[in-house]
Parts: C-alpha cells; sequence; structure tokens
C-alpha cells in the first residue's frame, strides 16, 4: 500500500514500526469500506462494524479475529492509541460516503483533514509543515494509481481535477491524453510546495523520526519528478522507483540527519 514510500518504515526504531504498520493497515481498511460501491447503508454499516470492533478489541471486550486487530491490539498495550483520535479518521472515512467531495477544493480539504488526523495520532504537537507534508504524500500516491482511481470512482483530488480538466466534447467517463497529461502537471504542481514544506519543520522532530521524514521527501520529490515528466502515462504504467534508488535515496536520508 506504501509502495515507494515503504522504506522510510526501514529508518524507523524497530518498536515503532509496528506501529506505524498498523495504524496504516487500520486506515487503509476504512478506506476500502468507504470507497465500495454499493448502498451508502451498508457502506455505513461495514465502516462503523470495522470502529466498533477495533474499539471492543482495544478495550478488551472482543478477541482480535483479524490480524490488524491484532497487531493495533499489541500496539495499544505497548502504548495507548488515542480512541478519540482513531474516531476522528473514521470520521474522515465516513463522509467521504456520506458528503463525498465533489469538487477539487473539497477533495483537497479531505486529503488534508486526514493528514492531519493521521499525524496527530502520531505525534503529540505536529508542526502545520509536517501536516502539509503527510497531505502531499497522500495526494502524491492517490495520483500514482490515478487509474485505479478513475475505475473505482474514489473522489481524490487527481480524479476529480480531471472530471474538471475534460473537454466538454469528451463522452462521460472517457478522456483525452491531453485532458490527463494537463491534470497530472496541475495536480503536481499542487503537491510539490507541500513536500517542500517540511524543510524546516523536520529537525524540530524527534531525532528518530527524522530520517524517515527525509526519506518521505527524497522520495516523494522523485516519484513527483518522474509522474510529471510522464504525463498521461501515469494511467497505465505509473512510475516507481527502482531498488537501487530506493537505496540511495535511503543513504542519502541517513546522511542528511547526522
Amino acid at each position: 500500500m506504501l509502495g515507494d514510500l515503504a522504506p522510510a518504515l526501514m529508518l524507523l526504531p524497530k518498536d515503532e514500526r509496528g506501529r506505524y504498520q498498523a495504524l496504516a493497515a487500520w486506515v487503509a481498511v476504512l478506506f476500502d469500506f468507504a470507497w465500495q460501491r454499493g448502498i451508502e447503508g451498508e457502506r455505513l454499516t461495514a465502516l462503523n462494524q470495522w470502529q466498533y470492533r477495533l474499539e471492543e478489541t482495544l478495550e478488551g471486550a472482543l478477541e482480535p479475529d483479524q490480524p490488524i486487530l491484532l497487531r493495533m491490539l499489541d500496539e495499544h498495550r505497548r502504548r495507548r492509541w488515542s480512541l478519540a483520535g482513531l474516531g476522528r479518521i473514521r470520521q474522515v472515512a465516513e463522509t467521504q460516503i456520506t458528503h463525498p467531495p465533489t469538487s477539487l477544493e473539497e477533495s483537497a480539504e479531505s486529503t488534508r483533514k486526514l493528514a492531519s488526523r493521521l499525524v496527530e495520532s502520531l505525534l503529540e504537537r505536529p508542526d502545520d509543515e509536517i501536516c502539509a507534508l503527510a497531505a502531499g504524500l497522500l495526494r502524491l500516491r492517490a495520483l500514482q494509481d490515478l487509474g485505479e482511481g478513475l475505475r473505482q470512482r474514489r473522489p481524490t483530488p487527481g480524479v476529480l481535477r480531471l472530471s474538471d480538466m475534460s473537454a466538454p466534447t469528451s463522452r462521460p467517463g472517457q478522456t483525452t491524453a491531453g485532458d490527463v497529461a494537463d491534470a497530472v502537471a496541475a495536480e503536481c504542481e499542487q503537491i510539490h510546495p507541500l513536500l517542500l514544506a517540511a524543510g524546516g519543520s523536520i529537525p524540530s522532530l524527534p531525532s528518530s523520526l527524522q530520517r524517515p521524514a527525509l526519506y518521505l521527501v527524497f522520495s516523494g520529490i522523485a516519484l513527483l519528478t518522474r509522474i510529471e515528466a510522464g504525463g498521461e502515462a501515469v494511467l497505465n504504467r505509473p512510475p516507481h522507483l527502482g531498488p537501487w534508488e530506493r537505496i540511495r535515496l535511503l543513504f542519502r536520508a541517513r546522511w542528511a540527519a547526522r
């Protein structure tokens, strides 16, 4: 799910790595429910049941029957999750069902809110710039998966931007190569400053998080450059970082954080 951003986990202390993995997996399931097709009531029920099972598991009232719930419980025993904080993340996913974004501005705001909720669940007092970095990374991953997002009609900024920019002569559900290239370029232009925003705030992070954050910035910019250069090719051949590029950026992040 994290794709080219996953190596950042290797730079975390071992006892923190599982916490980030567990939260990422739990949030992925939330948005799988939110973005499913089907009746609104059924999707809401599935989403709320998932949250209820988590809360009951963390409170000791329910034995975990899913690997993700077990991992969340293990981390809760080591350092308690904020149920209120997890609930705020669920609210963002719920809004994707009850009031899905219909414009680029609404989708960008929803992404910003999710990013802030995620960062707040891991850091006590995150800087705005770190939240902006998280929002940029979420938009970057959604842009990298633009083809799948279009097929599943996910209300992500890239998808809604493309819908806004589609030529009036295009049939519904169809876009031209020029539409895609323009939408990709415009979304890249919005993401770039979000990734760079964290530059001055990374030194204020706990030392254990500075190297992972640097890798996220370096790899995010590298990916964004490739996506922008590829234009409409992102739909069928989304760019990725090769193994050696990942290793190079890992070493660069280690060196830069010294």
